[in-house]
């Protein structure tokens, strides 16, 4: 990872520096933007979703944060409640990529199928290592309706 991503990654997560959360949202749009030069219709931004515990701990969904930021820059809904965490799965930081398949296996669940059937979804989360879970979090959009998942992330992990 870019030695400056991971600060920022470092301070949103661990420092638990909110502001950063935006910053990171914004660069991540105007990278896709530059990328793809559109935007699909029908489209809906979905944060990937912490456990009700963790987001007591640490006061926030730093991928919610990124999303909302990225939605904002976009002009496009997002649908924070749409997907949960189900199951408050270990931190998978130290897990090789078999584990973190089966760490996240069956964690998540659709509350909001009325914004998720038929629709394009930009799934955001900070950081990709082994693409667990966004793998995860895509099937079970795709099994609750949704025409397409598209995974975007702020920083990739080498």
């Amino acid at each position: 990872m870019d030695p400056f991503a991971r600060k920022m990654v470092h301070a949103l997560k661990y420092e638990y520096v909110a502001d950063v959360g935006a910053v990171m949202g914004v660069l991540l749009a105007r990278a896709y933007v530059s990328c793809r030069r559109e935007t699909a219709t029908h489209a809906r931004v979905v944060p990937i979703p912490i456990h009700k515990k963790r987001f007591r701990d640490r006061g926030f969904n730093q991928s919610e944060l990124i999303a909302r930021a990225y939605a904002r820059e976009l002009q496009m809904p997002i649908v924070a409640g749409a997907l949960e965490r189900v199951v408050n799965t270990q931190s998978q930081v130290e897990l090789s990529g078999f584990d973190r398949m089966k760490n996240i296996a069956g964690a998540f669940a659709v509350h909001d199928k009325e914004n998720i059937q038929g629709s394009i979804i930009y799934l955001i989360d900070d950081v990709y290592t082994t693409g667990a879970t966004l793998i995860e979090a895509a099937r079970t959009l795709k099994n609750a309706g949704a025409q397409d998942v598209i995974g975007l992330t702020f920083a990739r992990e080498e």
